[in-house]
């Protein structure tokens, strides 16, 4: 009985052996297959331009806006004051090409009061600039805003609406909020786009 028993174990201990040393040998193999990728270069069909308030006299000073050389960048400021702000019309959104795109704006970076003067900051995206609110945007949260459809050739007017809390201090120092424009050919695809 103690040779039979011997015998399976030694049986089951080389099986065991043979499964490491198959499985070690395979582990060292690795497989290389050839991949060409080619990347063409386009026109962006998405653009930004200055809105029909775009560098006009504001509270204080101009609402400037500064297009991209190749207009796919913009920076603007303004001024607001207590009680609430609409800023409408400062920068715009052009479709230049023959197809809708699918478009979003995320906060990568939102506006922050030291002092807690901002009661609220809003984005309001508006397709056709026909004063309709297609989408609105927290500026005070990150995130990213509901998908909208640029039709070929439209635009979407973005309007700035800022509310200060009266009786609080002014911040003493301009604030900023970092945000992105997502644009896809396809409906949901803004959703892919990699974090900032």
């Amino acid at each position: 009985m103690n040779v039979a028993r011997t015998r399976r174990l030694l049986f089951v201990a080389a099986s065991l052996i043979a499964v490491l040393v198959a499985t070690m040998a395979y582990a060292s193999i690795v497989v290389i297959y050839p991949l060409n990728v080619s990347v063409s270069e386009v026109a962006p069909p998405v653009k930004f331009q200055a809105g029909s308030n775009a560098n006009q006299t504001g509270l204080g000073g101009t609402m400037t806006v500064i297009i991209g050389k190749n207009q796919t960048s913009a920076t603007v400021s303004f001024q607001v004051t207590y009680q609430t702000n609409y800023i409408h019309d400062l920068l715009e959104v052009v479709n230049t090409a023959g197809n809708d795109y699918y478009v979003a704006i995320r906060v990568d970076s939102p506006l922050a009061s030291s002092t807690g003067a901002v009661a609220s900051a809003q984005l309001i995206l508006d397709v056709g600039n026909d004063a309709t609110a297609d989408a609105t945007v927290d500026l005070t949260t990150t995130g990213t805003s509901t998908e909208i459809t640029l039709p070929a050739g439209q635009v979407i007017a973005l309007h700035f609406q800022v509310t200060l809390t009266e009786g609080t201090k002014l911040d003493s120092a301009p604030l900023t909020v970092q945000l992105s424009l997502l644009y896809s050919p396809q409906s949901g695809g803004t959703s892919y786009a990699p974090s900032p």
